[in-house]
Protein backbone atom coordinates (compact mmCIF):
# COMPACT_ATOMS: atom_id res chain seq x y z
CA UNK A 1 0.00 0.00 0.00
CA UNK A 2 1.19 3.51 -0.80
CA UNK A 3 0.91 6.60 1.41
CA UNK A 4 -2.60 7.96 1.71
CA UNK A 5 -4.08 4.45 1.55
CA UNK A 6 -3.44 4.38 -2.20
CA UNK A 7 -2.92 1.11 -4.00
CA UNK A 8 -1.25 0.02 -7.21
CA UNK A 9 -2.51 -3.17 -8.82
CA UNK A 10 -1.88 -4.57 -12.28
CA UNK A 11 -4.29 -6.63 -14.33
CA UNK A 12 -3.24 -7.25 -17.89
CA UNK A 13 -6.22 -7.35 -20.22
CA UNK A 14 -7.52 -5.67 -23.34
CA UNK A 15 -9.12 -2.26 -23.00
CA UNK A 16 -12.49 -3.42 -24.33
CA UNK A 17 -12.56 -6.31 -21.85
CA UNK A 18 -11.86 -3.95 -18.95
CA UNK A 19 -14.70 -1.70 -20.09
CA UNK A 20 -17.26 -4.51 -19.80
CA UNK A 21 -19.55 -3.87 -16.81
CA UNK A 22 -18.34 -5.68 -13.71
CA UNK A 23 -15.10 -6.94 -15.30
CA UNK A 24 -12.71 -5.49 -12.71
CA UNK A 25 -15.01 -6.39 -9.84
CA UNK A 26 -15.16 -10.00 -11.04
CA UNK A 27 -11.39 -10.27 -11.32
CA UNK A 28 -10.71 -8.75 -7.93
CA UNK A 29 -13.54 -10.72 -6.33
CA UNK A 30 -12.09 -13.99 -7.65
CA UNK A 31 -8.80 -13.40 -5.83
CA UNK A 32 -8.82 -13.63 -2.05
CA UNK A 33 -5.61 -11.67 -1.46
CA UNK A 34 -6.09 -8.98 -4.08
CA UNK A 35 -9.66 -8.45 -2.88
CA UNK A 36 -8.36 -8.12 0.70
CA UNK A 37 -5.79 -5.50 -0.39
CA UNK A 38 -8.51 -3.49 -2.15
CA UNK A 39 -10.79 -3.70 0.88
CA UNK A 40 -7.97 -2.79 3.30
CA UNK A 41 -7.18 0.27 1.18
CA UNK A 42 -10.85 1.29 1.38
CA UNK A 43 -11.83 0.71 -2.24
CA UNK A 44 -15.39 -0.32 -2.97
CA UNK A 45 -15.36 -1.51 -6.57
CA UNK A 46 -19.14 -1.23 -6.73
CA UNK A 47 -19.06 2.45 -5.83
CA UNK A 48 -18.10 4.96 -8.55
CA UNK A 49 -16.91 7.31 -5.80
CA UNK A 50 -14.12 4.98 -4.68
CA UNK A 51 -13.47 2.89 -7.79
CA UNK A 52 -9.82 2.84 -8.82
CA UNK A 53 -8.49 4.64 -11.85
CA UNK A 54 -7.34 2.46 -14.72
CA UNK A 55 -4.76 3.03 -17.44
CA UNK A 56 -3.93 1.27 -20.65
CA UNK A 57 -0.55 -0.39 -21.04
CA UNK A 58 -1.10 -1.40 -24.66
CA UNK A 59 2.00 -1.43 -26.84
CA UNK A 60 2.72 1.73 -28.80
CA UNK A 61 5.05 0.93 -31.68
CA UNK A 62 5.98 3.85 -33.89
CA UNK A 63 6.43 3.39 -37.62
CA UNK A 64 8.70 6.41 -37.91
CA UNK A 65 11.33 7.04 -35.23
CA UNK A 66 13.63 9.56 -36.94
CA UNK A 67 13.51 12.36 -39.43
CA UNK A 68 15.36 15.48 -40.35
CA UNK A 69 16.92 16.80 -37.11
CA UNK A 70 14.91 14.60 -34.74
CA UNK A 71 14.81 11.06 -33.36
CA UNK A 72 12.58 9.27 -30.88
CA UNK A 73 14.17 7.17 -28.12
CA UNK A 74 12.88 5.04 -25.25
CA UNK A 75 9.11 4.89 -24.84
CA UNK A 76 8.74 7.64 -27.45
CA UNK A 77 10.10 5.18 -30.01
CA UNK A 78 8.40 2.03 -28.71
CA UNK A 79 6.43 1.21 -25.61
CA UNK A 80 6.20 -2.57 -25.58
CA UNK A 81 3.79 -4.88 -23.80
CA UNK A 82 4.73 -4.70 -20.09
CA UNK A 83 4.86 -8.49 -19.83
CA UNK A 84 7.71 -8.51 -22.36
CA UNK A 85 10.05 -6.55 -20.06
CA UNK A 86 11.57 -4.63 -22.98
CA UNK A 87 11.24 -1.12 -21.54
CA UNK A 88 14.65 -0.56 -19.98
CA UNK A 89 16.62 -2.37 -22.66
CA UNK A 90 14.78 -0.47 -25.40
CA UNK A 91 15.49 2.84 -23.68
CA UNK A 92 19.19 2.01 -23.41
CA UNK A 93 19.45 0.61 -26.94
CA UNK A 94 17.66 3.53 -28.60
CA UNK A 95 19.59 6.11 -26.58
CA UNK A 96 22.92 4.50 -27.44
CA UNK A 97 22.04 4.17 -31.14
CA UNK A 98 20.78 7.73 -31.53
CA UNK A 99 23.73 9.13 -29.55
CA UNK A 100 26.17 7.26 -31.79
CA UNK A 101 24.28 8.36 -34.92
CA UNK A 102 24.39 12.02 -33.90
CA UNK A 103 28.03 11.85 -32.85
CA UNK A 104 29.02 10.25 -36.17
CA UNK A 105 27.90 13.22 -38.24
CA UNK A 106 26.81 10.72 -40.91
CA UNK A 107 23.60 11.84 -42.64
CA UNK A 108 22.52 8.22 -43.10
CA UNK A 109 23.06 7.18 -39.48
CA UNK A 110 19.53 8.07 -38.36
CA UNK A 111 18.13 6.24 -41.38
CA UNK A 112 20.12 3.18 -40.32
CA UNK A 113 18.76 3.61 -36.76
CA UNK A 114 15.21 3.77 -38.13
CA UNK A 115 15.73 0.60 -40.15
CA UNK A 116 17.24 -1.27 -37.20
CA UNK A 117 14.33 -0.14 -35.04
CA UNK A 118 11.80 -1.30 -37.64
CA UNK A 119 13.44 -4.74 -37.76
CA UNK A 120 13.42 -4.91 -33.96
CA UNK A 121 9.69 -4.10 -33.85
CA UNK A 122 8.99 -6.79 -36.46
CA UNK A 123 10.97 -9.32 -34.41
CA UNK A 124 9.13 -8.29 -31.25
CA UNK A 125 5.73 -8.72 -32.92
CA UNK A 126 6.62 -12.18 -34.20
CA UNK A 127 8.09 -13.30 -30.87
CA UNK A 128 5.18 -11.77 -28.93
CA UNK A 129 2.65 -13.68 -31.03
CA UNK A 130 4.67 -16.89 -30.75
CA UNK A 131 5.09 -16.72 -26.97
CA UNK A 132 1.53 -15.68 -26.21
CA UNK A 133 0.33 -18.41 -28.56
CA UNK A 134 2.10 -21.02 -26.43
CA UNK A 135 0.06 -20.19 -23.31
CA UNK A 136 -2.62 -22.82 -22.71
CA UNK A 137 -3.20 -22.67 -18.93
CA UNK A 138 -5.80 -19.92 -19.01
CA UNK A 139 -9.19 -20.00 -20.68
CA UNK A 140 -10.20 -16.37 -20.85
CA UNK A 141 -11.03 -14.05 -23.70
CA UNK A 142 -7.67 -12.27 -23.30
CA UNK A 143 -5.76 -15.50 -23.96
CA UNK A 144 -8.17 -16.79 -26.62
CA UNK A 145 -7.38 -13.67 -28.63
CA UNK A 146 -3.70 -14.53 -28.57
CA UNK A 147 -3.82 -18.25 -29.26
CA UNK A 148 -3.52 -19.39 -32.87
CA UNK A 149 -6.39 -21.63 -33.93
CA UNK A 150 -8.57 -20.72 -30.93
CA UNK A 151 -11.79 -18.78 -31.34
CA UNK A 152 -12.31 -15.31 -29.97
CA UNK A 153 -15.25 -12.91 -29.87
CA UNK A 154 -13.17 -10.00 -31.20
CA UNK A 155 -9.67 -8.64 -31.43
Amino acid sequence: MLPGRRLVAAWFTDRDLLEEPGALEAQVGASRYTRLRFETAGYDLNSPASAPATASAEPVLRDMVAGERWAAVGDAAAAFDPLSSHGLTTALWTGERVGAALASGDDGALTAYSEAHRRGVEEYRAEHARLYGLERRFDSEFWRRRAPGRTSSRR
